[in-house]
């Protein structure tokens, strides 16, 4: 689903738990390892880019 917001192909290591929020979501590129808490908002309009290994939480 994360693939369809962004627009890309996500890594399936990705681990997201819902609910998530974004103001546009096509400007969002996530590596590999990624885990993105519950309750996260991302505002996206000039671009948001998380590295390899990364832990995000609200």
């Amino acid at each position: 689903m994360f693939s369809k917001l962004t627009g890309v192909n996500v890594d399936e290591s990705l681990y997201l738990i819902p609910q998530f929020y974004t103001d546009f979501g096509e400007n969002i590129r996530v590596g590999k390892d990624v885990f993105i808490n519950h309750a996260c908002t991302f505002m996206d309009r000039s671009g948001i880019t998380i590295a390899d290994d990364v832990l995000i939480g609200p």
